[in-house]
């Protein structure tokens, strides 16, 4: 008799035991769900900042862009309108052109040049324009003569735009351009 008591209290004491370790096994279940969905909230949401970051910058290098633009406006060099001689001028290199280039594009179009590849440079005819100075559609202007120059295409990588510019070959000055794409 006395051992049916103590298997009955040891088999109530298993039982307890097992109750337990079942409630704490769907406690901490519940716990580790809980902990799922909010990191799946915070990954969701870390997602969603990052498209918004990534959005806002875009705007801003857009304003920018705007803003350069609009600056240059005030300050169309007129000289490329004038068809001076090119007589006893030495023509700039191809190399001279890119890096006249560049430098218009990074400091005045305030473009990222390794979104960039360069599609061609190659030496043509181009009536000089203001289409990067002339801020609006109504103040652009083309010249009624040709001047030679280097034609420097680059074309972004993401192939959604290019960007073309003419360079003097004589003068070194950016006489022309244009955007396509985005």
């Amino acid at each position: 008799m006395k051992k049916n008591i103590i298997l009955v209290i040891i088999l109530i004491i298993n039982l307890i035991l097992i109750g337990f370790l079942i409630y704490q096994n769907i406690h901490i279940n519940t716990k580790f769900n809980e902990i799922d969905k909010n990191l799946e909230i915070l990954f969701a949401s870390k997602d969603q900042q990052d498209l918004q970051i990534s959005q806002l910058t875009n705007n801003i290098i857009q304003a920018k862009q705007d803003e350069a633009l609009q600056n240059l406006e005030k300050g169309t060099d007129e000289s490329i309108f004038e068809n001076t001689s090119t007589e006893g001028l030495t023509p700039i290199t191809k190399e001279e052109a890119k890096n006249i280039w560049e430098e218009y594009l990074t400091n005045n179009l305030l473009e990222d040049l390794d979104k960039y590849d360069i599609d061609k440079i190659e030496k043509v005819k181009v009536k000089p324009n203001n289409r990067f100075t002339c801020g609006s559609a109504s103040n652009f202007k083309t010249a009624d003569f040709e001047r030679e120059a280097y034609l420097l295409k680059y074309v972004r990588k993401d192939n959604l735009g290019e960007v073309t510019g003419y360079v003097d070959i004589y003068t070194g000055k950016i006489i022309a351009g244009e955007y396509k794409g985005d």
